[in-house]
């Protein structure tokens, strides 16, 4: 029986026993063996440390690394791209006792969609009275025209979203007729279903039978920046044109 060689990761082969390889006592067996142990042939301490250091078993339960220690970084690093298994283990162990095994990475649940604000608001929330930074931020929206969009909401309907004017000609802050409301609409669907799927349909049908008036913040001001820049920067601002005051 040849004994492995001693090293960092030192594993000792048990010594011939009386009865084996034809010994007669106990005497002779450990005689045996250290003539055996004499023959055989000296490694240096690299030979041993490659021996053991790379050592690597897969198994279902994840990546087992023998003596990581000795293995070094950049051979660890190879070892974890090959196997696509994520480890965590900390390097600089001292003896092959300590061996890392890593379970198999958990399923990552899958997010939850991102649901849309509500459509309609009720004329007394408090949300839907007074000036605030567009609550809306999507692809028509310009932080450079937020001081426009300031000054016509202000002239047109005072930022009360739940207002109207011309008999009910004129819907919400923006003053936008019921026309043109349903034509943002349904420039905004696109945008709606990208963002937030089905329950973006969904939001778009809401909106196609509710009075502008109704329409949360949210909503009117997301109409008014896509009307405002339908086909380029300030194309539309022609819908706002005329007032007390210019803008």
């Amino acid at each position: 029986m040849t004994p492995v060689s001693r090293g960092a990761c030192q594993t000792v082969a048990p010594r011939p026993t009386a009865g084996q390889h034809g010994l007669k006592s106990t005497h002779d067996a450990v005689a045996y063996s250290r003539e055996v142990h004499l023959r055989a042939p000296r490694t240096s301490p690299n030979d041993e440390r490659t021996h053991h250091a790379r050592t690597i078993n897969e198994s279902d339960q994840g990546l087992r690394l023998a003596c990581p220690a000795e293995m070094g970084e950049p051979l660890l690093k190879e070892a974890l791209r090959a196997s696509a298994i994520t480890l965590t283990l900390t390097l600089g162990v001292a003896s092959c006792g300590n061996v890392a095994v890593a379970e198999p990475p958990a399923m990552v649940a899958a997010s939850k969609p991102v649901m849309p604000p509500t459509p309609i608001a009720s004329p007394s929330d408090p949300a839907q009275t007074g000036y605030q930074p567009s609550a809306y931020k999507g692809r028509k929206f310009r932080k450079t025209q937020e001081r426009l969009r300031r000054c016509i909401g202000q002239r047109e309907g005072r930022f009360q979203y739940w207002g109207t004017g011309g008999d009910g000609r004129y819907q919400s802050t923006y003053q936008m007729t019921p026309a043109l409301l349903r034509g943002a609409a349904w420039m905004m669907r696109p945008e709606l279903i990208a963002e937030y799927g089905k329950q973006g349909a969904h939001v778009f049908r809401v909106l196609l039978r509710t009075p502008g008036h109704l329409w949360s913040r949210f909503y009117m001001d997301a109409a008014f920046y896509t009307v405002l820049n339908a086909r380029g920067e300030l194309s539309g601002l022609g819908h706002w044109k005329a007032g007390r005051y210019a803008c």
